[in-house]
C-alpha cells in the first residue's frame, strides 16, 4: 500500500496504510466489498471513507469516529451502494486531523475494479471451507475477498494473515491488531 509522508497528524513510525497489492489495485467479485486500512496512533478526531466512480463522482461516502481507535480497520460499503461489474472505482479514506487545512490530512486510497464471477469459480466456492476459499480468491486474484477471508479466519489461523500481508510488503503491521471500529456518521 501507499504510505503518507510524515505529518503531526500520525507522530509515530508506522504511517497510514491501505492493506492492498503494491499496485494499489484490488479486484472484487462483491457488489460491496469490504476494505482494509491501518490506523496507527493519531491525533485525529474522524476520518471520511469516501469511493468513488471512474469520472469522480462520489458514489458512497461517510465520517467515522476514530478518536480512540488504532488497528486495522475493516470498512464496508453498505448493502444500498452497489459497484458495477467491469468497471473501476477510487476508494479513499482520510484522517482528519485539520477541518480547515486539508494539506494537514493523512490518507490514503486504491483502486478496485468490480469483476464478474465466473461459474468455476463460483462452483468451486461451494462447498470449500474458509481457508479454500481465501486460497480459491487468492489464485484467482480477487484481492478484496482474499484479504476478508483471511481477516475472517485470523483468530484461528493468524499465520495465513501475516503470510497474506508479507506477500504484498506489509510485514511491519502483519501483527497488528485489529480495531473495533467504528461509527459510522452518514453524511449522504
Amino acid at each position: 500500500g501507499t504510505r503518507a509522508p510524515e505529518s503531526y497528524c500520525t507522530p509515530g513510525q508506522t504511517k497510514l496504510t491501505a492493506l492492498m497489492p503494491g499496485d494499489n489495485v484490488g479486484t472484487t467479485v462483491a457488489d460491496n466489498p469490504k476494505f482494509f486500512v491501518y490506523v496507527p496512533e493519531h491525533e485525529a478526531k474522524s476520518a471520511e471513507f469516501e469511493v468513488l466512480d471512474k469520472s469522480g463522482k462520489s458514489i458512497y461516502v461517510t465520517k467515522l469516529d476514530i478518536s480512540e481507535t488504532s488497528g486495522i480497520v475493516k470498512l464496508a460499503l453498505p448493502k444500498n451502494v452497489s459497484l458495477t461489474t467491469n468497471k473501476e472505482y477510487t476508494w479513499r479514506f482520510a484522517m482528519i486531523c485539520d477541518e480547515w487545512d486539508y494539506s494537514a490530512n493523512e490518507s490514503v486510497e486504491g483502486i478496485i475494479k468490480k469483476v464478474e464471477i465466473s461459474s468455476d469459480l463460483e462452483n468451486s466456492l461451494k462447498n470449500a471451507s474458509l481457508l479454500e476459499q481465501a486460497e480459491i480468491y487468492a489464485k484467482a486474484k480477487i484481492w478484496n475477498e482474499t484479504i476478508a477471508t483471511v481477516a475472517e479466519l485470523r483468530n484461528s489461523n493468524p499465520t495465513e494473515w501475516e503470510e497474506l500481508l508479507k506477500s504484498v510488503g506489509l510485514d511491519e503491521i502483519a501483527s497488528e491488531p485489529f480495531a473495533p471500529c467504528c461509527q459510522v456518521e452518514d453524511i449522504n
